[in-house]
């Protein structure tokens, strides 16, 4: 690079180079200018062009390396050869000219050969003229450089070639052209620095013309001839650019054309209606084509009465009754009228005719202008709503629903459907105020009512739905659910309001009695435990906002069991009668008194301080137990113990404020009879037990101790067993079966909990495998899942595996669970669960039904099939019928209602069974048919039922 630099600043005069630089650029850009007019053009003018940019080329090439040269050691007396350098620049015109034709064709490869043509002129015309410089002396060259000029000038030339296609939508494509420039200069400049001059014999005689002699005409020359052309390719690129221009606007022009004409030609094709003419005396004149395309006719016969042949024949008089008129009359100018059109598939459709007569100027009809269109669907569209409008006042009238409707332009509501039938208020269908419906809401509901109203009108939304009372024409009062949709404007202001009321005071009066049934103690009316459990949790919510305390107290009567077998069930349950009036009477204001089963009692305490927390409390609770009772003519003294908590200072939460009270009351059983004992941080034995019962479930899980027992289930009216509940058990050590009371603290774990499910149901599935390989009908068997069970998302699927893995049908199964599994769960992930293995064809049976909470709520929102009823609404008719016939009346009546299959627990005589069967009882199971056995016993069970039946009182003729 230094023989490079040293030899242009040192060895040539600066000015001329930068004529030669100014030569090269002017030449290179032109050539490329040239080549980009080529591009555009056609193929004659394509050849004219490459031609001359190749002339320009060669040109540029060799005036380049002719400028440089004259200022090359000027010291020297140079001079040139003008036939060899007349030779150079043909040759250097002649191979740029072929090397432009050759990048003309399109082909990346050619072009990049076209331009290394073009670098092969290049090298030839600067070598040719230092053939022709002949010098005082002999030149030497350096070969590395004469091999890198070539390399150099050939490569920039080559990707001149390449980038010129590339690069035609430039100004002067000037990538190429630089890169064309650049090849030039390079080639020369180099070459020259590989070039040394020994100087010889200063005299000899040097023929040819000197350099600066004819150096000044060459330049000026060749830079006209560029500039020449340069000026050309401009003012050709400006006409081809006006013509493109010009052509743009011409096809733009005939595109606008051709898009407005096919435009006008679809909307003519797109335009339902069907244009017609008629003279004045109404025959049809003229008609569009599309008439005959629709309905098969010529149009030649459609004219005069030809128009008729395809109208419906229930249409066709009204139809040419109408135009008759309007062609006698004028019809005020216009005749409108619609009927059906036989197509040509056969099919009628709905037309609608218009015609408007043309007037002369004296106002005489001289002609009728007409159309007719399709308006098939507008017209079904209608037909459809007005079917949709009977069948909805239909509706209205079988749903028994009020409705209503409240217009703020009239200030009136206008009310429909059962508005007579349910309210008794006929007079309302003419229309009333507001003030009528506001004046006939229950007072106690008026406010909240209308402050719910006036709420979501202001918060802009579109609907509203309560409950309240409205009475009706009689004074009475019915509970109604009302429901509002808002109608409103495009300001979002409300224009009308719409809305129904349903009758729901029969359905609030079951819910009531199950409510009440399912909290309240049906011997001593006092709260049962369910009530206690809420109310104990309200007392401590308010106790821990108003920071006092809250006092629990557990009461157990002394030698009960003995007064009930001495003196018989009835004297037992007016002791507990007696008592629970006397707690109840003691008992200070808002406290609750409660019976937690048997002969337990509970007293909650709310708003207590520590300083009240002292036995005498209790003791002044319980001084109205100690007066002597009056039972069936007896005397008796009936003495208690108590045992007594405190929340907080003895437990944290309710639950564990009833264990403690249940601690100090077995403190206090186990001193004397009438001792009554607060609870102490000693009496944490219950812990304990229930780390016991836990120990006791995961040692029978891990040995495989559980086991199913089964109770058969019977058909009340056919005494047949049509299926079993699968009971848990477990083997202790010993080898003794025990309850699952035994182990109760291990269903209250979720893990323990789930794996006893897991194993209870791989037994049954055993089971039921073994008994139909017996052949044996065992009906359907139905098994209990706990509430964490509905914890696992994929409970139903392990199930359905379970079941599916051993080849039976989950029909042959039915799932048991209690509201327990309803309360404090996702109840989305239950209704899933539910609803899977019921899809599946498993029956969901809701056990312990009445003993729970808002038990109809469930019934409504979870798929349930069978209704179970607990054993404590089925005991009491073994002494008094009407004691339980309330709530399982209006079970029985409920689930017939709702096509439920009920099953009555705990029947263990003959008479319930017969109670049961009389009010439509399905299924019954209890001690009275048979005792939990082991799955052994089963097929015995099942043969001993299809061949000789259950006892005969509980057989019937289907």
């Amino acid at each position: 690079m230094w023989r490079v630099y040293s030899c242009l600043v040192y060895e040539h005069d600066l000015r001329f180079v930068a004529i030669a630089i100014v030569v090269c650029v002017l030449g290179s850009f032109t050539s490329a200018a040239l080549l980009q007019r080529a591009a555009t053009t056609g193929d004659v003018q394509r050849r004219s062009w490459v031609i001359l940019a190749g002339i320009v080329t060669g040109i540029s090439i060799w005036t380049t390396h002719f400028t440089a040269m004259i200022g090359y050691a000027q010291e020297l007396d140079l001079r040139i050869n003008v036939v060899v350098a007349l030779v150079s620049a043909v040759s250097a015109m002649a191979l740029s000219v072929l090397g432009w034709f050759i990048w003309s064709e399109d082909s990346r490869l050619r072009r990049m050969l076209g331009g290394a043509v073009v670098g092969v002129a290049l090298a030839c015309a600067h070598y040719m003229d230092m053939a022709a410089l002949q010098v005082p002396g002999v030149v030497q060259y350096d070969a590395i450089f004469v091999v890198a000029s070539l390399a150099g000038g050939v490569t920039l030339c080559a990707g001149a070639g390449l980038l010129l296609k590339r690069s035609t939508s430039l100004p002067l494509a000037w990538p190429s052209a630089v890169a064309l420039g650049s090849g030039i200069l390079c080639l020369h400049f180099i070459a020259m620095a590989s070039m040394t001059i020994v100087r010889g014999n200063a005299s000899a005689v040097l023929y040819g013309v000197d350099l600066g002699t004819v150096g000044s005409i060459v330049v000026f020359t060749s830079i006209l001839i560029i500039a020449v052309a340069l000026f050309l390719a401009y003012q050709s690129q400006n006409r081809a650019r006006v013509a493109t221009e010009d052509r743009k606007r011409l096809l733009k022009a005939l595109a606008d054309l051709q898009a407005s004409e096919a435009h006008h030609r679809a909307s003519i094709e797109l335009n339902p209606q069907i244009a017609w003419l008629a003279d004045i005396n109404g025959g049809i004149s003229e008609i569009s084509p599309r008439w005959a395309e629709l309905v098969g006719i010529p149009v030649e016969q459609a004219h005069g009465d030809g128009w008729r042949t395809p109208v419906h024949p229930d249409d066709l008089p009204d139809v040419v009754a109408l135009w008759r008129r309007a062609v006698e009359t004028g019809n005020g100018g216009i005749a409108d009228t619609r009927y059906r059109v036989l197509l040509l598939d056969g099919c009628y459709r709905w037309f609608r005719a218009r015609a408007r007569p043309r007037r002369a100027a004296s106002g005489e009809i001289i002609a009728w202008y007409g159309t007719l269109e399709d308006i098939d669907e507008q017209v079904r569209a209608e037909l459809e709503l007005r079917r949709s409008e009977e069948r909805y006042r239909l509706a209205f009238r079988a749903t028994n629903d009020v409705i209503w409707d409240w217009s703020y332009e009239r200030r009136r509501t206008t009310w429909a459907g059962a508005i007579e039938e349910v309210l008794g208020y006929p007079e309302a269908r003419d229309g009333q105020t507001e003030e009528w419906w506001i004046e006939r809401i229950h007072p106690d509901d008026r406010d909240r009512v209308l402050r719910l109203q006036a709420a979501v009108l202001q918060s802009g939304g579109d609907q509203w739905s309560l409950e309240y009372r409205f009475r009706r024409n009689d004074g009475e009062y019915l509970s109604m659910v009302s429901r509002c949709l808002i109608v409103r404007d495009d300001n979002g202001v409300p224009v009308r309001l719409v809305g129904s009321m349903l009758n729901v005071s029969e359905q609030r009066r079951i819910e009531n009695e199950l409510h009440r049934a399912a909290h309240e103690d049906n011997l001593t009316k006092l709260a049962n435990r369910r009530l206690y459990a809420l109310r104990i949790d309200e007392a401590i919510d308010r106790a821990n906002i108003d920071k006092s305390c809250v006092g629990l107290v557990v009461i157990d009567l002394n030698n009960f069991k003995s007064l009930n077998d001495s003196l018989g069930h009835a004297a037992g349950d007016a002791v507990l009668c007696e008592v629970a009036d006397r707690l109840r009477a003691s008992a200070p204001r808002g406290a609750t008194v409660a019976r937690l089963g048997g002969d337990e009692f509970a007293i909650i305490l709310p708003g207590l301080t520590l300083a009240d927390a002292r036995e005498e409390t209790v003791r002044d609770v319980l001084a109205g137990l100690e007066v002597t009772m009056l039972i069936d003519g007896l005397r008796m003294v009936v003495s208690v113990c108590a045992g007594a908590a405190i929340w907080p200072r003895d437990a944290d939460t309710a639950g564990d404020l009833l264990k403690c009270a249940d601690l100090a009351l077995y403190a206090a059983k186990s001193e004397h009879p009438g001792a009554i004992r607060g609870f102490n941080p000693e009496m944490r034995q219950a812990s304990e037990i229930r780390a016991t019962m836990l120990s006791n479930a995961r040692l029978a899980l891990e040995d495989e101790r559980i086991i199913p027992f089964y109770q058969p289930k019977l058909n009340l009216r056919t005494g047949m067993i049509v299926g079993f509940e699968a009971l848990l058990r477990w083997q202790d050590n010993t080898g003794d079966i025990r309850p699952p009371a035994s182990i109760f603290a291990a269903f209250e774990d979720v893990e323990l909990s789930t794996r006893i499910t897991d194993c209870m149901l791989q037994r049954i599935i055993r089971d039921c495998v073994r008994w139909r390989g017996e052949g044996v009908e065992f009906g359907r068997v139905a098994f209990n899942a706990s509430a964490a069970d509905f914890r696992r998302s994929d409970f139903a699927d392990r199930v359905l595996r379970s079941i599916s893995s051993e080849d039976l049908s989950a029909a042959l199964f039915e799932l048991e669970v209690t509201e327990s599994v309803f309360i404090g769960r996702s109840t989305e992930r239950v209704v899933r669960t539910l609803e899977t293995l019921r899809s599946e064809g498993m029956t969901i049976a809701l056990d312990d039904f009445g003993t729970g909470y808002a038990s109809l709520t469930h019934l409504q929102q979870f798929p349930v099939d069978v209704l179970k009823i607990d054993k404590s609404f089925v005991s009491p008719i073994l002494a008094d019928a009407e004691s339980g016939a309330v709530v399982v009346n209006a079970v029985l009546q409920m689930a017939r209602s709702l096509r439920i299959e009920t099953v009555a627990e705990g029947v263990e005589t003959l008479s319930q069974a017969e109670y049961l069967r009389a009010r439509g009882c399905d299924i019954a199971q209890g001690y009275l048919f048979g005792r939990p056995s082991p799955a052994d016993r089963v097929p015995a069970l099942c043969a001993a039922s299809a061949t000789t039946g259950y006892p005969n009182y509980l057989v019937t003729t289907p």
